[in-house]
């Protein structure tokens, strides 16, 4: 498959911001109080009038938000535009419920589009997270401080427990596509394709460093995951992993994904263990 872009275009109101991680156990995706089509509807809906009233109509454009500052208002009311546009452009979508507490909802939504037939195919997809809540009925964006602390403490556990472990120790670690929680639901793909990428790596006291890998079967056949290339690279430390024969070893079943951890010994990580700043992967494998 080829791969095209994958933004992640967050406004300031769109995103979580996770900075100390005192969960991670791997936790699947909740279940919520509200049924999830309940919460994908309302979600939905409020997307839609978002892009109704952005940058033309910010009298309804703000109805549509509970309990959020004036300035992420604003700051979304000249973005959004723009971003609902780019999502126009992608036929399939994703919705995941992240997250539940206190009848708030962190909504995690993909948008995706896939050209050709496997295995010649190019996919293109974003990933947004929706902050939402329900009062007496009525659905709305809600980016409170309550909302982000309480949806930020429940988000933490949908990272496996050893990054979390390792990020609260203060080690190196780094976690790819911030926005797509995919991963967490094995039956999550993206449907016509196949899709490999480093999802998140993380350093052990050791200098070896753990690399998770997201493999996304939307095929309808199984798939055998073989040898693959990596590419790891900091902005200012140069390389920091380049391997051309990791052993990925692994089978997906048909219209299934699944993550697979394999530790790159201290000997192969070109940077030791100097701390990382912004990193950018390139990851390909071999499939039959």
């Amino acid at each position: 498959m080829k791969k095209g872009k994958k933004w992640i275009g967050l406004t300031g109101a769109l995103a979580i911001s996770v900075i100390a991680l005192t969960g991670g156990s791997g936790a699947k995706a909740v279940q919520a109080d509200a049924s999830d089509e309940e919460v994908f509807e309302a979600t939905q809906e409020l997307r839609d009038e978002l892009k109704e009233y952005a940058g033309n109509d910010y009298e309804h454009f703000a109805e549509l938000y509970r309990d959020t500052s004036e300035e992420t208002i604003r700051n979304d009311f000249d973005v959004t535009e723009e971003m609902l546009n780019k999502i126009g452009n992608y036929d399939r979508q994703i919705f995941q419920v992240l997250a539940e507490a206190d009848g708030y909802y962190a909504v995690g939504n993909t948008f995706y589009i896939v050209a050709g037939t496997h295995p010649n195919t190019h996919m293109e997809c974003g990933s947004y997270i929706w902050l939402v809540s329900e009062k007496d009925g009525e659905w709305k964006f809600d980016y409170s401080d309550g909302a982000n602390e309480k949806l930020s403490d429940k988000i933490v556990d949908l990272y496996p427990a050893g990054y979390a472990q390792a990020a609260n120790e203060g080690k190196n670690t780094a976690f790819f596509g911030t926005a797509n929680y995919m991963y967490v639901d094995e039956t999550k793909v993206y449907e016509g394709c196949s899709n490999s990428e480093l999802k998140y790596m993380y350093q052990n006291d050791d200098g070896s460093v753990v690399l998770g890998i997201w493999l996304a079967n939307g095929t309808n056949n199984n798939i055998y995951y073989s040898t693959g290339t990596l590419t790891v690279t900091d902005e200012t430390l140069g390389t920091v992993i380049d391997l051309s024969d990791l052993n990925v070893d692994t089978s997906v079943k048909a219209m299934n994904s699944r993550v697979v951890e394999l530790t790159i010994p201290a000997s192969e990580v070109m940077t030791g263990t100097q701390g990382w700043g912004r990193l950018d992967s390139n990851f390909g494998v071999d499939y039959k």
